[in-house]
């Protein structure tokens, strides 16, 4: 497959958008809160969608965006690592994960 163009990924720019983002009540800490703020955002987002407001479902998804980015920092994941595995899976098609085996015997 050849490709007319470079690949690109929202986190591209993660590295220089995140440390100019305010983070009201928000710090950098390993606890639940940001982890449950992605869970609640993922929803909103599924929300917005299913109604088919347009500007509601970007408002949602810049807000998810912010705190998977936030996320990252907290674990330490650099944009590179995601956009590197996207990079990977850019142009495979269908579940190409190598499946378990199970043994029904034990």
């Amino acid at each position: 497959m050849t490709r007319s163009a470079p690949f690109t990924t929202p986190f591209s720019t993660a590295a220089t958008i995140l440390p100019t983002i305010p983070t009201p009540g928000i710090c950098l800490t390993r606890d639940r809160q940001n982890t449950q703020k992605v869970g609640e955002e993922s929803a909103e987002v599924i929300i917005a969608a299913k109604n088919g407001h347009h500007e509601d479902t970007v408002g949602e998804i810049a807000d998810l965006t912010y705190h998977l980015l936030v996320l990252m920092a907290e674990q330490g994941i650099r944009p590179e690592d995601v956009s590197g595995l996207l990079e990977q899976r850019h142009g495979k098609s269908g579940n190409l994960k190598t499946m378990k085996t199970v043994d029904k015997n034990t």
